[in-house]
């Protein structure tokens, strides 16, 4: 009896710990200097299509352990593709693995970054950071 006790404590406190973790996350993307825009198929073009730099993440929840932490770049408008909402929107793309980062300059996209057959990402964020600040200076 004791040990089905500990395990349920343990379930509960892994529980507990997740939903506080999560909602710590979103309120720290919510707070940050450039917030990540959810795009639709209605209004991909318009968004990245706008002057300056502009990445763009297409994810879905399901592999939520390998998206990107896009919080963290600078320099940028920041948005995400959910595909399973917009899967019309990701077969136009030709998405064919998740993540992957779209990065326009100006409207015109001057970068991909797939991740692999795995759906791990091949490039960590400092790469992506990288690419930024190359099309913000040439």
């Amino acid at each position: 009896m004791k040990s089905i006790l500990l395990t349920l404590m343990i379930f509960v406190s892994g529980f507990i710990t997740l939903l506080w973790t999560d909602n710590v996350a979103r309120s720290e993307i919510e707070s940050s200097e450039y917030q990540i825009e959810y795009l639709t198929n209605e209004n991909y073009d318009q968004r990245v299509s706008q002057q300056g730099v502009a990445v763009v993440e297409f994810w879905a929840s399901w592999n939520r352990e390998s998206e990107y932490p896009l919080e963290s770049l600078t320099g940028a408008r920041l948005y995400r593709v959910d595909i399973e909402q917009e899967w019309e929107l990701a077969y136009d793309m030709e998405i064919e693995s998740l993540p992957t980062i779209f990065i326009y300059k100006n409207g015109e996209l001057r970068h991909v970054d797939e991740s692999d057959i795995s759906f791990k990402r091949k490039n960590d964020i400092g790469h992506i950071q990288d690419e930024i600040d190359y099309l913000l200076y040439e």
